[in-house]
């Protein structure tokens, strides 16, 4: 019912709310009546199955608080970072290791949003990626990224050779996601940057020049 949308009031809570932001990050908001409308016609988030997500910088039930980075105010462009990973139990703990080295090494002098793309992550693993660091996280929903393509799946001699490739079909469907669809994800739409991070990839040093704003 696009007539029942919700009233909200638009704020921007104290810094004492880090942590229910990130107890608002961790939950994977759960689909009512009229929230798809709400939060797509704003460009705050989506719904996807039956759950919904916030885009950055919106946090809370409908989307409705701000989590704007220290640094935004002083920038006059639009940057994000992000990740791919599955819901392996190896590729949360990259992610884990991964992360804080970020914040430390990098994002302690920007406060870029970060986007875990994924194509569904437990309670718990959504949870350990969240308080792994102090960087601002988001997920996104993707469907189709570990799907092999009908082109190949149809074609006997292809799909006899998907055995004998070196690289697992998560990382083909990771190199697809990257090379097409990635830039059709709406999270991105309100971005002008993004930058792409691997799960097991690390900061072995300091950077405080920004290679975004560069």
């Amino acid at each position: 019912d696009k007539t029942a949308q919700p009233s909200v009031s638009w704020s921007v809570p104290a810094s004492g709310s880090r942590e229910l932001f990130k107890q608002w990050a961790v939950q994977q908001l759960k689909e009512v009546p009229g929230m798809r409308y709400f939060l797509e016609s704003g460009s705050r988030g989506r719904c996807v199955k039956d759950f919904c997500e916030c885009f950055p910088p919106y946090r809370g039930p409908l989307c409705e608080q701000l989590d704007p980075g220290k640094k935004d105010e002083n920038r006059n462009f639009t940057p994000e970072l992000h990740y791919l990973t599955s819901d392996d139990d190896v590729d949360i703990e990259d992610i884990r290791h991964s992360l804080p080295r970020l914040w430390r090494r990098f994002n302690i002098h920007f406060d870029y949003p970060v986007v875990i793309f994924n194509d569904g992550l437990s309670l718990e693993h959504r949870k350990r990626i969240v308080y792994a660091s102090k960087n601002r996280i988001w997920f996104a929903y993707v469907e189709d990224y570990m799907q092999v393509p009908n082109f190949i799946m149809e074609d006997p001699s292809r799909k006899a050779a998907l055995d004998e490739i070196k690289w697992s079909v998560g990382y083909r469907g990771m190199c697809r996601f990257r090379t097409g669809t990635m830039f059709l994800q709406l999270v991105l739409k309100n971005f002008q940057y993004a930058m792409t991070l691997d799960t097991d990839g690390y900061f072995p040093a300091e950077v405080t020049e920004d290679p975004i704003a560069a």
